[in-house]
């Protein structure tokens, strides 16, 4: 092995681990500021504050390569988009056949349960939660799930399984039943094209770029179904 490559698989689990301990440490502090019973809004500025925080430490770790590639995305951003926003277009036409396929599994009006707590977070603080999900959460996800397992593994399936199954794994995280493990599967499905779309640019960019639309497209239609009523399946 590579010294180069010893450097990238220690950076890529450096990153893992240090989105683990703060993300377990951040769920920890705002759980002991509901106890204390802060008002909500400072409880969602420290929340919002914290998340910058961490993409911050993230993106100083991965410093050079962000920096090589935004170079890259400016003499290459229209190929990209071009060649990797079908990427997108497929996984988001998978993701509603599976969501439409668990409809008749899982039941009329039942939803994910990290939707549904999106949604209702949403209706308290919805421009917190906005910013969050279209802005924060691709960027962090993608540093983490793609970026760091892009550096750990060099085969290509091996990476974009991973890489999409534990984005997948994540978003269900205390499941009250198994069926909401089900939902793993178009959560994951989009997870496996942004990893796909990284291996063969090689660009973080070009994922986080697509995971923004993904975010806000999914978003508008969030506020859709809140403000119209109804369900949607996304």
């Amino acid at each position: 092995m590579s010294q180069k490559r010893l450097i990238n698989i220690t950076i890529g689990i450096s990153v893992i681990i240090l989105f683990l301990v703060l993300t377990a440490s951040r769920s920890t502090l705002i759980d002991q500021l509901h106890l204390l019973q802060f008002p909500s809004i400072w409880i969602n500025f420290i929340s919002s504050i914290s998340i910058i925080a961490i993409i911050g430490l993230i993106c100083f770790i991965f410093r050079q390569k962000l920096k090589q590639d935004w170079y890259d995305l400016k003499a290459n951003h229209s190929h990209y988009f071009k060649t990797y926003l079908p990427y997108w277009l497929i996984a988001l036409a998978l993701m509603m056949a599976s969501n439409f396929v668990l409809f008749f599994i899982v039941g009329d009006g039942d939803i994910a349960e990290n939707e549904q707590i999106i949604r209702e977070t949403f209706q308290a603080a919805p421009i917190m939660v906005y910013f969050s999900v279209v802005f924060f959460a691709p960027l962090l996800e993608e540093l983490v799930f793609r970026g760091a397992f892009y550096y750990i593994f060099q085969h290509k399936w091996l990476f974009v399984f991973l890489s999409g199954f534990l984005f997948g794994a994540v978003h269900i995280i205390g499941a009250s039943d198994y069926t909401q493990l089900l939902f793993i599967v178009p959560y994951a499905i989009p997870g496996f094209a942004f990893a796909l779309a990284l291996y063969h640019s090689k660009n973080f960019y070009v994922p986080i770029g697509l995971h923004f639309i993904h975010n806000g497209v999914v978003m508008a239609l969030q506020i859709l179904v809140i403000f119209v009523g109804g369900d949607v399946i996304t």
